[in-house]
């Protein structure tokens, strides 16, 4: 009985998160960017279809000041990890 509860304890040990705490926070952040991202664009259409010149100009210069982050292609297989792209912007 000990020898099964210390290899169950031992290969419990052995599991581990793949992705660092660090590369789950610029994730997490990258998808929370895209979020925004994604609003921003919303505002800016209807602004196109109301012909509203000043909500355009205010959205968009939001729209630029969002931070865009660089994603190693291998961080792109993160679980939290959300596609962006002209594709899913418009």
């Amino acid at each position: 009985m000990r020898k099964v509860l210390l290899f169950g304890l031992f290969l419990t040990s052995c599991f581990h998160s793949q992705w660092s705490d660090e590369v789950t926070a610029i994730i997490q952040q990258d998808a929370k960017n895209k979020r925004h991202e994604l609003l921003l664009l919303e505002e800016i259409a209807n602004a196109e279809i109301n012909d509203d010149m000043d909500a355009f100009k205010f959205f968009f210069e939001e729209y630029i000041k969002v931070q865009r982050l660089n994603i190693n292609e291998d961080w792109k297989e993160h679980p939290e990890y959300i596609e962006g792209g002209l594709n899913i912007k418009y």
